[in-house]
């Protein structure tokens, strides 16, 4: 966790996604007021993950990789209409090798960085789609779903919140989704209103993966949200939105969280 998020830090804080670009805090700070479960099962993975400070054996000989299958539901606006047209197998797969080398130290996070940041290091995680589907049968890890059938998402796409055009996303993300506990589920919309992606903090429910408009799939954008995905916050939490600085009285409650960020 704490080279995760040396790593991440990296991307944060330079100019590869502008913090407005990010909807995650907008989307997850709506849900811990308006959704008891959600902030149920949020609050209980904070504490287990809390409860696992310090256990980790920084000096272990032995580093195991861990492989994580990933789902990418391509919801488009008909069988002719972009982004299915435009997202083409062969540009999944390059973009889960990208985020692969960004996981491993060799993509964005090599790059655009100041002489003083912190060298990338290899997570020992990598993304594969999945082969095998939740009921048992072959797959190549990628749902193309007409979502033109749920109203709305034709004309305006998705919205990152209530106050902004489109329709809520779980509408359109019932339409395709995988048992969260077993995939990284990955959803691509055509218009994404108010950012450009946001992923959701691990949690358990049925939504846990990230939103991304298409434009931005393949890109280190998506290396930021599955970043969240996996319980990073920004190392800017708490700025209001840009607004002010964040407090940094207490760095096991604010800020991402992590005392050796600085």
């Amino acid at each position: 966790m704490r080279i995760l998020i040396i790593f991440l830090s990296i991307i944060f804080s330079t100019n590869v996604l502008p913090a407005q670009n990010c909807g995650l805090e907008k989307k997850h700070q709506r849900l811990l007021v308006k959704d008891a479960e959600y902030r149920k099962a949020y609050e209980k993975h904070k504490a287990y993950m809390k409860s696992q400070d310090g256990n980790n054996n920084s000096n272990r000989s032995i580093v195991q990789k861990y492989t994580i299958p990933v789902v990418i539901h391509i919801l488009h606006k008909g069988e002719n209409e972009i982004p299915n047209t435009s997202l083409t197998d062969a540009l999944v797969l390059e973009t889960i090798d990208n985020l692969n080398k960004d996981f491993a130290g060799l993509g964005i996070a090599n790059s655009g960085t100041s002489t003083n940041s912190p060298p990338a290091l290899d997570m020992e995680i990598e993304f594969c789609l999945a082969n095998t589907a939740p009921d048992g049968t072959s797959t190549n890890g990628i749902n193309r779903v007409d979502a033109s059938v749920v109203p709305g998402y034709y004309q305006d796409g998705v919205q990152t919140d209530v106050d902004q055009p489109g329709v809520e996303a779980t509408l359109v993300q019932d339409l395709s989704y995988w048992p969260t506990l077993d995939y990284l589920n990955i959803w691509i919309v055509h218009k994404l209103n108010g950012s450009a992606a946001y992923a959701y903090y691990p949690n358990g429910n049925r939504y846990d993966g990230v939103v991304t408009e298409h434009t931005y799939f393949n890109s280190s954008i998506l290396t930021h949200e599955v970043g969240h995905w996996l319980n990073l916050h920004h190392t800017f939490e708490g700025d209001n939105g840009g607004d002010s600085c964040p407090e940094n009285n207490d760095c096991t409650t604010q800020g991402d969280e992590v005392c050796d960020t600085p």
